[in-house]
């Protein structure tokens, strides 16, 4: 047993290299990720979004105790968490075709990136 990890941003030419490689080797699995540039630049986004929500949640606490403002005393903003999509495999032979060994058709699928805010305030 032998494993080949091979790693790419274009689904076609992958995919077209695992049809080559099927001709001598067994393809026992395949999993998709999310680029490290992409996840960054989804979790910047989503901090934004997480902190403006958390700015929200304080000001309505402070109305809702008469408080003239509020501090941030903490905050702790937690990222990274994301729930890899599964790679879809559509194998169409029809029944002319010889069964040969075909290149896998690849779909792209959606990534959950999550970020976390949670804190403390002091209401004046």
């Amino acid at each position: 047993r032998a494993e080949i990890r091979l790693e790419t941003r274009h689904f076609q030419a992958g995919a077209a290299l695992i049809g080559k490689l099927q001709s001598t080797l067994q393809l026992s699995g395949m999993s998709f990720s999310v680029s490290p540039e992409a996840r960054r630049a989804a979790e910047n986004e989503l901090i934004t979004e997480a902190v403006a929500a958390f700015r929200v949640r304080a000001d309505i606490v402070r109305q809702a105790l008469g408080g003239a403002g509020y501090r941030v005393r903490s905050m702790s903003i937690s990222s990274g968490g994301f729930v890899p999509p599964r790679p879809v495999l559509m194998r169409a032979m029809s029944a002319a075709s010889a069964p040969e060994v075909m290149a896998p058709q690849l779909e792209g699928g959606l990534s959950q990136v999550t970020v976390s805010v949670s804190g403390a305030i002091a209401v004046e």
